[in-house]
């Protein structure tokens, strides 16, 4: 199998290239998450400020993404990476492309629910557990600090939970990796 990466920054969503992957990209998440929130949801996380997506394909179409999204200065969250279908998972591909993102943005967090596929991954390739409160609330910066809550030890990690205003909703037992 060849996967080939595509990059897209600062995505127009009427341009061919996103228009020829744009309902493959939501059928991947749909099926990646829990609970999908539409794909207008997704559509503006990826687009809004200055989004980088990266894209894994082969010649029978789209099999993953990842995407960077907003920056608070020194470091830019990542919005998610995904694989699907299942036949392509563990072969690699999240691995490359968070690795293909790291080259353009070498500074990058995410927020990763406990147990999900996703920690071991990231951990894999360098980034780091956030140890204090101090130290999350310097790599998310204020704003996004204020919408954590409940931080406790839970096995190795330091976690929390999270309240999304978009989604009017809150995660619970997350934690903070960076690089």
């Amino acid at each position: 199998m060849n996967i080939e990466n595509l990059k897209w920054q600062n995505i127009d969503t009427q341009c061919p290239e996103f228009l020829e992957f744009e309902n493959s990209m939501f059928r991947i998440l749909e099926n990646s998450y829990d609970v999908f929130y539409g794909n207008k949801y997704h559509k503006v996380r990826m687009t809004e400020g200055n989004a980088n997506i990266y894209l894994a394909y082969d010649n029978e179409g789209l099999v993953g993404l990842s995407y960077i999204k907003k920056s608070n200065g020194k470091y830019k969250k990542r919005g998610g990476t995904v694989v699907f279908p299942p036949a392509y998972r563990r072969k690699g591909i999240a691995t490359q492309l968070v690795r293909n993102s790291l080259i353009d943005i070498p500074n990058q967090y995410t927020i990763l629910s406990i147990g999900s596929e996703m920690l071991s991954i990231v951990q894999k390739i360098g980034f780091k557990r956030a140890n204090t409160i101090d130290e999350i609330k310097e790599i998310v910066g204020e704003e996004e600090f204020k919408l954590f809550s409940n931080f406790r030890q839970k096995d190795e990690y330091l976690v929390f939970d999270r309240k999304s205003i978009r989604r009017l909703a809150k995660r619970e037992l997350v934690t903070l990796l960076y690089i």
